[in-house]
């Protein structure tokens, strides 16, 4: 599997919080995991709807949280999920693009 940069965007998102590397590094692995992922389901079934630019915005921000609540980097723990998402929302992103960061857990 190949790495998949973050978009320009979530770099930005992930420099604006001073993201620690190791969390940098986790939303990279899970961004190509769900780009690979999107290019097999679309091999598989070409019909099938898929919102690419949501899953890999969700995929690559799902623990924003974590550039806050960085214990949660080493250890478990759930605060990370309710931080990111409030990140997002202030930051303007809507709930369909937000929903990620809070329900990635469940």
């Amino acid at each position: 599997m190949k790495i998949v940069e973050l978009s320009k965007e979530v770099k930005s998102l992930l420099k604006q919080f001073d993201a620690p590397q190791r969390l940098i590094k986790h939303l990279t692995i899970v961004n190509s995991t769900a780009f690979y992922i999107i290019e097999q389901l679309k091999s598989e079934w070409p019909n099938l709807p898929l919102n690419e630019k949501e899953i890999l915005f969700g995929a690559s921000t799902h623990d924003i949280g974590k550039a806050i609540i960085t214990d949660e980097l080493y250890k478990k723990g759930k605060e990370h999920e309710s931080v990111g998402f409030k990140i997002l929302k202030e930051l303007g992103y809507e709930d369909k693009e937000s929903r990620f960061a809070i329900t990635h857990g469940n």
